[in-house]
């Protein structure tokens, strides 16, 4: 069986079409169909640029952790991408705006919120560490992606969201990443990236999820 490539991602790259409908991702000018005038507007946001060298293009998985803030907004606390191959290319604390309530954890430990605090790195200084890494070539996985881009302020055109590509599981709701993990992937898989901990989970699952479904065409 051929091993999933990157060129296989781009049947999954969600159109403006397809993010219009869903009325919650950031759209950026360059997405698959967005007309003139078409691109979202929201002050202070950024946006990927193209990169002024040829290149291949590249895919990266998306894992965010969040923490919920005194006034109970939420903020990107940790980030996190990895590559096609599943290498960590980017690992970074953000100091959020404000005061930290809690860190939201989803697996079995969590990013100590001293060590959020306490990061070197702003929001924006974030943004232009990913922007030396991402260009609008590349393509961003993730699962219900908008809600991370929605935080980091950012607007990136080639998307692939889990949530969209096994929205046939449960076509009334958005199925859960950990649902998706253990249904597709096995209590196996389940249990072996447990013993990691914060956003990697969460960036591992969605890259071998599409992966899985790239070799599911290949059957």
């Amino acid at each position: 069986m051929p091993r999933p490539t990157i060129e296989d991602l781009r049947s999954l790259i969600l159109t403006f079409e397809d993010m219009k409908k869903d009325r919650r991702y950031p759209i950026h000018s360059a997405s698959p169909g967005c007309p003139d005038g078409g691109e979202t507007i929201r002050e202070n946001w950024v946006s990927s640029q193209f990169s002024n060298t040829e290149g291949p293009t590249k895919a990266y998985a998306l894992g965010c952790e969040f923490v919920v803030m005194d006034d109970d907004t939420r903020q990107v606390g940790h980030i996190m991408l990895l590559d096609f191959d599943g290498k960590v290319v980017f690992d970074e604390l953000i100091r959020p705006r404000g005061q930290i309530k809690t860190v939201l954890a989803k697996h079995n430990s969590q990013t100590p919120i001293r060590f959020i605090e306490h990061s070197w790195f702003s929001l924006k200084d974030i943004q232009d560490r990913l922007f030396k890494i991402v260009s609008a070539e590349d393509i961003i996985i993730g699962h219900t992606v908008y809600k991370d881009l929605q935080a980091l302020e950012w607007k990136h055109p080639k998307i692939v969201d889990t949530v969209k590509i096994f929205s046939y599981i449960h076509p009334q709701e958005s199925p859960s990443l950990d649902f998706l993990t253990l249904y597709f992937l096995g209590s196996e898989y389940v249990d072996k990236i447990s013993r990691f901990s914060g956003p990697v989970v969460d960036a591992r699952a969605v890259l071998d999820l599409t992966k899985f479904e790239i070799k599911c065409w290949n059957l």
